[in-house]
């Protein structure tokens, strides 16, 4: 995403500056102006579109199941009653709040893989981007990720209801990203 907002703030004709925000906080902090702009996974939900403008997706994500090796867990519907574990306000928590499963919430991205490896939860339920650096790594022999995917998503760029012109020159920037193959 460094590289993806870099490209878009030179194609804007401005300069990218990162600014450090809780996770939980960044829909607030864009709508009150400490930022112009959230990037950072943020995921297209209908509830974010009633807040914010939501840009084109610049990126398709995938559910990822994590487990403990050997673990007979492979779907949702196969942890009924378990713990599962996640981030707070992304769409996977969304997903096991309406499944048969106990949601744990987390507010980084290791955590819940530790507690994976500990056995305090008994899966992990995140983007495959997050799924793939942090829970099914080398470093982490003991957690596998099922294979295939729980659901899909796109990550989107969020602006303030009021940027209209904002928005319209981030999509202009985004497609034609898209068009040469820079995205």
């Amino acid at each position: 995403e460094v590289d993806i907002m870099t490209a878009l703030a030179r194609r804007l004709g401005v300069t990218a500056k990162m600014s450090q925000f809780a996770w939980s906080n960044l829909v607030p902090s864009l709508q009150r102006g400490d930022f112009d702009i959230v990037a950072n996974g943020l995921e297209a939900t209908a509830e974010r579109a009633d807040r914010i403008i939501l840009s084109q997706p610049y990126f398709i994500y995938a559910e990822t199941l994590a487990v403990k090796k050997g673990s007979p867990y492979r779907t949702l519907a196969d942890l009924k009653g378990k713990r599962v574990g996640t981030l707070n306000q992304t769409v996977a928590h969304d997903m096991l709040r309406a499944a048969p499963v106990e949601a744990v919430v987390y507010e980084g991205n290791e955590e819940p893989y530790i507690d994976l490896e500990q056995g305090r939860v008994d899966a992990v339920l995140l983007d495959n981007i997050i799924a793939e650096r942090y829970g099914c790594i080398e470093a982490r022999p003991t957690i596998e990720c099922v294979k295939g995917d729980v659901a899909r998503g796109t990550y989107v760029i969020g602006i303030r209801k009021e940027d209209l012109e904002l928005a319209a020159a981030v999509d202009q920037a985004l497609g034609a990203m898209r068009s040469d193959g820079e995205l």
